[in-house]
């Protein structure tokens, strides 16, 4: 291992227990409810895909993203019981490094670390909106924004910027629309096979590793297509060919569920959606989050608190009614909501709970709400009706 090391650079080999790389670090979504179908949260140095139908909420979800990578809290447990005694914290750079610093059994203490990084915004569709960005909760001011002429040039400055190791969080809007400079140069209408499939191909080679060696993490969203000619199955596909699809250590699948309508009934003012995790290498897949888009306002934070709540026993639901301890909510999820709203002290001591829950490690709320499905398969599918016929 010494030779090794000398000839390639220290660190080309290395035993994993020494290396401290074992343990995926994670970050929030933006979303309780997807962070517990995600077993934490969207992972740092990966590669994440987003796809869905139009207007389902991926740059949103994006977006979101991007705030709590902004300005995000990263909670660490502090065991104050060294088996029999009770130990005394002396370094507390140790704490905030070793996610378990001592081997006791029990904790009382929370340290609470403010990390505020750099995000980057590749806009590839150039329809950045800058207005309901901040209306995300995204620092505008700090967001680093590229809108690119060419699909290289866009991956040529993710790349760069990846490397660095000045930016924790790089979003690509989207794939689709990285436009290969040879297809641009050309006339519309000529035949430019496999381009942007090639061109994807190339870059993911060069941008997982980078990422993985800079912390960086890759969000690109992605669109859907549809295949010609295809009877039996899913028609669906998306675009840039499938190397993404192997490079991304997430997949999440994003497609509305139902309309949001005001307390009148006369207008729409959000989507309910749910998000499927169709490929996961850091947690359990096929798990399913629900929750609501409210329009100029993202997702609706109070309703995730809420379910998660719901499900973790903290708000106690009986009949129609919900009640946190010995306090009635309202009746209905709605009226529930609304009450939250009015009283922000509370809503914060409900969202404390959860919170404190999730760290804890309550890994049983997943099998209820997250639904567990079974993968889906085009060939199985078109097998079984050559059977039937």
């Amino acid at each position: 291992m010494n030779d090794i090391n000398n000839s390639f650079g220290k660190g080309s080999v290395t035993r994993l227990g020494g290396a401290g790389g074992a343990l995926v670090e994670t970050f929030p979504s933006g979303c309780l409810t997807l962070d517990i179908a995600l077993g934490g949260g969207l992972p740092k140095g990966r590669i994440v895909e987003i796809y869905g139908p139009e207007s389902s909420g991926k740059t949103t979800l994006a977006l979101h993203a991007i705030a709590e990578v902004q300005v995000h809290y990263v909670s660490k447990l502090l065991f104050c019981t060294y088996m029999n005694y009770a130990g005394t914290i002396t370094d507390v750079h140790s704490l905030l490094v070793s996610p378990f610093p001592f081997l006791g059994w029990g904790w009382e203490s929370r340290l609470e670390k403010k990390l505020g990084g750099n995000a980057m915004l590749v806009d590839a569709e150039h329809v950045f909106d800058p207005a309901y960005s901040k209306a995300l909760g995204v620092d505008v001011e700090n967001l680093i924004v590229c809108q690119p002429d060419n699909g290289e040039m866009a991956l040529e400055i993710a790349d760069r910027m990846c490397r660095s190791g000045a930016v924790d969080l790089i979003c690509i809007d989207s794939v689709s629309a990285l436009t290969p400079r040879a297809e641009i140069e050309g006339e519309i209408g000529m035949q430019q096979m496999g381009l942007q499939a090639r061109l994807m191909s190339q870059a993911l080679r060069k941008m997982s590793g980078n990422a993985s060696k800079a912390g960086c993490t890759l969000i690109f969203l992605n669109q859907i297509r549809y295949k010609i000619g295809v009877y039996y199955g899913n028609p669906e596909v998306t675009s840039g060919g499938i190397a993404l699809k192997f490079f991304a250590s997430v997949r999440l699948e994003i497609r509305p569920i139902g309309k949001i309508k005001s307390v009148k009934g006369d207008e729409e003012i959000g989507l309910k959606v749910r998000v499927r995790v169709q490929k996961s290498k850091v947690s359990r897949p096929y798990k399913q989050a629900e929750f609501e888009i409210i329009f100029g306002e993202g997702v609706s934070k109070l309703g995730c608190v809420l379910d998660c709540a719901e499900i973790m026993d903290i708000v106690l639901k009986k009949g129609s009614w919900y009640s946190y301890a010995d306090q009635r909510l309202g009746q209905g999820r709605d009226r529930a909501l609304q009450y939250l709203k009015e009283n922000p002290l509370l809503s914060e001591e409900v969202e404390k709970m959860v919170r404190s829950a999730m760290a804890e490690g309550v890994g049983h709320v997943g099998s209820s709400y997250m639904k567990l499905t079974p993968p889906q398969h085009e060939d199985e599918d078109i097998f079984h009706e050559m059977q039937r016929e």
